[in-house]
């Protein structure tokens, strides 16, 4: 992971790399006033597998989802990873600190949501277990396990989640997101 944070001219300011947890896409990533979170959903490549012919991403639901959190005055090397059940999210909506608790809202789903992307026992596609739903997602930072609890926000199933700029890292009243009709 590399962790990078411009000044607001554009100026490279800091620039940081750590491990994941393992090789798994990351397509996004959550930020608030306190605190950034890396997500490694276990939508996975391995060396091996590529040079045998097969696929470069493939879903594995019997590995975790990890969330890496840090504090943004912190150093990298300080970042802490909890470990939650497979899941999957591409886009967050807002994140914000209270104290030692992350509040993540993002689309998340049992699986990947893209059908090309097949799972790694043969399982056939799920598409009401791929829908991302909108979540509130809490990691409790003083528990050992990270306590991560989810609260659905939304009834419809979607992505492209945002709220207007002057609300993120902030709670916010209004946010929106494109919603996916299951009928």
């Amino acid at each position: 992971i590399a962790y990078c944070v411009e000044d607001k001219d554009g100026n490279l300011i800091r620039e940081e790399w750590t491990l994941a947890p393992d090789a798994t896409m990351m397509h996004d990533f959550a930020v608030s006033r306190d605190h950034v979170v890396f997500m490694a959903f276990p939508t996975t490549t391995d060396i091996e597998r590529l040079k045998a012919g097969g696929a470069h991403w493939v879903w594995d639901g019997s590995k975790p989802t990890w969330f890496g959190v840090v504090r943004r005055d912190q150093p990298l090397s300080a970042i802490k990873w909890f470990r939650w059940k497979a899941a999957f999210a591409y886009h967050v909506m807002n994140t914000v600190s209270h104290g030692n608790r992350v509040e993540i809202d993002m689309m998340l789903g049992g699986r990947n949501p893209f059908p090309e992307i097949e799972a790694i026992d043969g399982a056939p596609y799920n598409p009401e277990e791929a829908a991302p739903f909108l979540i509130r997602l809490s990691i409790d930072l003083d528990a050992e396990d990270g306590n991560i609890q989810t609260k659905q926000l939304a009834p419809m199933p979607g992505e492209m989640p945002l709220t207007a700029a002057v609300d993120q890292m902030r709670p916010y009243r209004i946010g929106y997101y494109a919603g996916i009709d299951p009928s």
